[in-house]
């Protein structure tokens, strides 16, 4: 592994170079300006290093290159506007860096390209991402994790190519604009972690056979989950929690019972009863629906989802007896139903291991009577043998591998916890593919 600095007087004989490739490596100290006389440059990488001060000012002189991949470093100060110069740029990957001040408008002169990448950054400035409308060959935009603020503008629905959109932790306010139901091939559209109010648009149905993953948690929308967003056919994962959304769950949810693995309505207030029809299919993996207003038994229609890990109805007004028959799912690991109105006794196992991988159970708070049956604590498997479940999902793509881990609500002593701290798992994490 490469240690140490980028030598200026080397760097400046490299004239005829064309590929660059050091990233991964140890390297420390800045870039020096002398990268610019590698004129003949068609591919930079430098990820991965421990790389330091700000991005040469005369990084535009290299007009051939294609690819700049800088991500990863200490790289401080703000883009440099010259890189609005490299015409034939078609990937820019400046992420997980400490860059600030505004996107410069000089970006969008890039009309060449595909990927942009400026997640986890210090950038701000309101509205600045409205500099890339108008480059409509962009299909990734990674833009999370920074201090961007202002609506999300009309004009992102430009980019008809647009596949994936990252825009979450950040500051946009306002409401979900219509037009970015008009990129037809959009697969990933990330906008949770912001102050985003208003409701949810229902042209969603926009996207029957593309959209795969919706993420809209942490804002402030709300209104009902209408019936077109069961319309979609491809999505995986859906996460509407920490919002103010009401109403019913509508039963043609079943509708995605062929391909979505991940739903968490958590943190609303929808009310009702959990539909039976909305929950047939045996993809589905995480089921998250605590601090509601359910109410009624848990649809018997769960012994279908027979892939499924996580199910959390916590704090809830859920009426029925213990679901011993839940006991027969083979993945299941965390079953929260704690702060209900179940009652009752709970009764003997309805099979000869129950619970095989259980490693989360929280009954609290509710009206159970009598003993927890010795035949349940004897056959925990999960908890007496150690087995650490793997709690994520998984998206992958010819561009990124995406991991969503489950975040759910256990009681501790009377007090919430959220259950990724107790199994030690992340809540979500992406990873480009270059």
């Amino acid at each position: 592994m490469l240690s140490g600095q980028l030598v200026p007087h080397l760097i400046a004989n490299w004239t005829q170079l064309t590929l660059l490739f050091i990233d991964s490596n140890k390297l420390t100290g800045r870039i020096p300006s002398e990268i610019s006389l590698l004129t003949q440059l068609q591919y930079l990488s430098l990820s991965s290093n421990q790389l330091s001060g700000c991005i040469p000012s005369n990084i535009g002189n290299l007009k051939k290159l294609s690819q700049l991949l800088l991500s990863t470093n200490h790289l401080s100060g703000v883009i440099p506007s010259t890189i609005g110069n490299i015409t034939e740029l078609n990937g820019l990957d400046l992420s997980e860096n400490y860059l600030r001040g505004p996107i410069p408008w000089e970006v969008g002169y890039l009309t060449s390209l595909s990927l942009v990448s400026i997640s986890s950054n210090l950038l701000h400035g309101p509205e600045t991402i409205s500099i890339f409308c108008n480059v409509t060959s962009l299909s990734l935009l990674f833009i999370a994790d920074n201090k961007l603020n202002g609506h999300i503008p009309q004009c992102l629905g430009n980019i008809t190519n647009l596949k994936f959109l990252f825009s979450q932790g950040n500051q946009f306010h306002g409401g979900i604009p219509k037009s970015l139901c008009n990129p037809c091939h959009l697969h990933f559209l990330d906008l949770s972690k912001n102050y985003l109010s208003g409701v949810i648009p229902t042209c969603l149905e926009n996207f029957s056979n593309q959209l795969s993953i919706l993420r809209l948690d942490n804002n402030n929308l709300h209104g009902a989950l209408h019936r077109e967003f069961c319309s979609s056919s491809a999505f995986k994962f859906v996460d509407l929690s920490h919002n103010s959304l009401s109403g019913v769950i509508p039963s043609c949810l079943g509708n995605l019972s062929t391909t979505l693995s991940l739903l968490d309505l958590s943190m609303n207030q929808f009310y009702g009863n959990i539909p039976e029809e909305a929950l047939k299919g045996d993809v589905l993996q995480i089921l998250i629906l605590h601090y509601n207003e359910f109410e009624g038994p848990l649809p018997r229609t769960l012994l279908n989802c027979t892939a499924l890990q996580v199910l959390d109805v916590g704090n809830n007004g859920l009426n029925d007896s213990f679901p011993h028959w839940l006991d027969a799912l083979p993945q299941l690991a965390v079953l929260i139903l704690s702060c209900n109105h179940f009652h009752g006794v709970i009764g003997n196992p309805t099979t000869k291991i129950p619970f095989p991988m259980l490693r989360v159970l929280d009954l609290s708070n509710n009206h159970f009577t009598g003993h927890l049956p010795e035949n349940y604590l004897l056959h925990f498997t999960g908890i007496i043998n150690d087995i650490t479940p793997d709690l994520d999902v998984t998206y992958s793509s010819d561009h990124f591998v995406y991991v969503y881990g489950s975040s759910v609500m256990l009681v501790v002593k009377g007090s919430d916890h959220s259950v990724e701290e107790i199994l030690a798992k992340p809540v979500h994490s992406h990873r480009l593919i270059k």
